[in-house]
């Protein structure tokens, strides 16, 4: 069985594809956003390297720890619940470019 790494973890079959949306989104974003500023300020492979170890290599496909350490930010900083810091990411682009 492949040994998960931070970075294999969460990601999946179609990471191509998901890589140049992530590009083209960076594009289309104000740089000047706080939240694009943030994202490019936060060490995000360190995050990724200190919390890989939690995950586990059984079960359905992680999601991306930068995501998830990502959502849990917007949802502190923002006061906002489980259901609705999802509810906004779905909608928001600053909230999809800063959790990758």
């Amino acid at each position: 069985m492949q040994k998960k790494t931070a970075t294999t973890l969460g990601r999946s079959p179609n990471q191509t594809q998901i890589d140049l949306f992530k590009s083209l989104l960076g594009h289309l974003l104000d740089p000047q956003h706080p939240l694009f500023k943030l994202a490019q300020a936060i060490p995000w492979g360190r995050i990724e390297k200190e919390f890989a170890s939690l995950y586990g290599s059984v079960g359905l496909p992680s999601h991306p720890i930068r995501k998830m350490a990502g959502l849990l930010m917007l949802k502190h900083t923002y006061n906002l619940s489980d259901e609705r810091v999802v509810a906004v990411w779905q909608e928001n682009p600053y909230y999809q470019f800063f959790t990758g």
